[in-house]
């Protein structure tokens, strides 16, 4: 047995950080999910592909991804963030924060497409992730850690707190994206990839 998958096996009960997903800090759950996140990559609660997986495991390309937003003229810009619950730390990590992303009812990422480390004006900014890298870090979990949840969500905030972002010095993180969004959204929606390396 290698190491690291002695070391996923010892860690494995060292898991969910639920309590640190954003829909969770933010308290929108109680709100309805009126955004609607996919993949045809894979469903909710299904794994991803090793494509999508990162470096050294997978080609380490974001998923392709469809977003539908309802209605809303409270929603001038939306962010996505996704956050690994799993990992054996104190902490959930966060692998992608895009932001300032236009809203309309249906807003699509090609595969591949949010691996960038360059804003899209037109389309979205991107944030800093946990370890300061900007674009997508794709699923790299311990070898015999079990299956870990890589959770999409999409949030649709107000005028204040797409202001806030845009005004931001430099690239936001996790927590300025919290202190600028929260009690600011208006919808919300979730997809949850699965990914495990035994």
């Amino acid at each position: 047995m290698c190491a690291a998958r002695f070391l996923g096996r010892l860690l494995y009960n060292f898991r969910g950080r639920d309590e640190q997903l954003l829909t969770n800090q933010l308290n929108v759950k109680e709100n309805p999910q009126t955004i609607t996140i996919t993949s045809p990559l894979f469903e909710d609660n299904g794994y991803m592909p090793i494509e999508t997986a990162g470096k050294g495991v997978g080609d380490d390309k974001s998923p392709s991804l469809s977003i539908k937003v309802e209605p809303n003229a409270e929603i001038t810009s939306l962010v996505l963030i996704l956050q690994d619950i799993d990992a054996p730390v104190p902490f959930a990590i966060t692998h992608m924060l895009v932001y300032d992303i236009a809203p309309a009812p249906e807003i699509t990422f090609e595969l591949g497409e949010l691996a960038v480390t360059e804003d899209h004006p037109d389309k979205f900014k991107l944030g800093f992730d946990t370890f300061k890298y900007v674009g997508y870090m794709g699923p790299r979990p311990v070898p015999g850690h079990g299956d870990h949840r890589y959770v999409f969500q999409v949030f649709g905030i107000n005028e204040t707190a797409t202001t806030a972002l845009r005004n931001f010095e430099g690239r936001p993180n996790t927590a300025n994206v919290i202190a600028a969004i929260k009690g600011n959204v208006k919808a919300h929606g979730v997809l949850t990839g699965l990914y495990k390396r035994d």
